[in-house]
């Protein structure tokens, strides 16, 4: 006997699921001390999720850099953007990790200062890239300025990527990712598990699963210095970047 379930008490439970996998999986996982101890030191992912206790630590452990309603950074610099010379901090909104990022009476409610730099080298890594002529013969498109870096689109190639990646490091050399990027109806995949009677358990699965076909990195090449960018981008896409 089939049992009949409103489309109304439906959507309520498949929005239920939805959250409860969106705080299972990916970095939504909360990091704790317990956690921490058995890492040995703090491995943090940016979206991570952090304690109470964790956060209080670092704040008791030393004075911190930066300590307003919004953002938090520990007091000792944890690495260095080597394109502006800034010290760049561990940096929490709240209990979010949100990566490192220079002191945050820098730009901390004028986040427009952040853009601007990451703006320009984006600029500078088209430019690198081929500029124009690097567009013309790729068809790149959709390109976007990214925390210390560049992303855009590709079109038809030799590999399975359609998104591309390059981010500067601290040793003044460029990381290039090659993603393959695909839309997932993620309403429809619910809609298929409740018909099927899955559990949520079994539910999160599922989501967890089309979530990783859908954005999976393919490729990565680390340490490439400028004048390589071209060079690597054709030998993965088979697109050449000049007549």
């Amino acid at each position: 006997m089939k049992v009949r379930i409103s489309e109304a008490k439906l959507r309520n439970m498949i929005k239920k699921a939805i959250k409860e996998t969106m705080e299972k999986v990916g970095n939504g996982d909360i990091y704790d001390m317990e956690r921490w101890k058995a890492d040995g030191s703090l491995k943090l992912k940016e979206g991570q999720i952090v304690s109470d206790e964790v956060i209080e630590h670092l704040r008791d452990s030393m004075p911190p850099t930066y300590d307003g309603v919004d953002y938090f950074q520990p007091g000792e610099a944890y690495s260095h953007d080597w394109t502006t010379g800034r010290a760049l901090y561990l940096t929490f909104k709240g209990n979010k990790y949100i990566g490192l990022k220079p002191n945050c009476s820098l730009w901390a409610g004028k986040e427009s200062l952040n853009e601007s730099v990451d703006m320009q080298l984006s600029k500078t890594i088209l430019s690198q890239l081929g500029g124009n002529m690097f567009v013309a013969m790729t068809g790149a498109k959709d390109f976007v300025a990214i925390d210390n870096g560049l992303k855009f689109r590709i079109g038809r190639n030799k590999s399975r990527a359609n998104v591309v990646r390059i981010t500067l490091d601290i040793y003044d050399t460029y990381t290039m990712e090659f993603w393959s990027v695909r839309e997932v109806n993620m309403y429809k995949i619910m809609m298929k598990c409740m018909e099927k009677g899955l559990s949520n358990e079994e539910i999160n699965e599922k989501v967890k699963d089309a979530e990783a076909k859908s954005n999976m990195k393919l490729k990565e090449y680390n340490g490439l210095y400028f004048d390589q960018l071209q060079e690597f981008f054709t030998e993965y896409t088979g697109l050449y970047t000049r007549l």
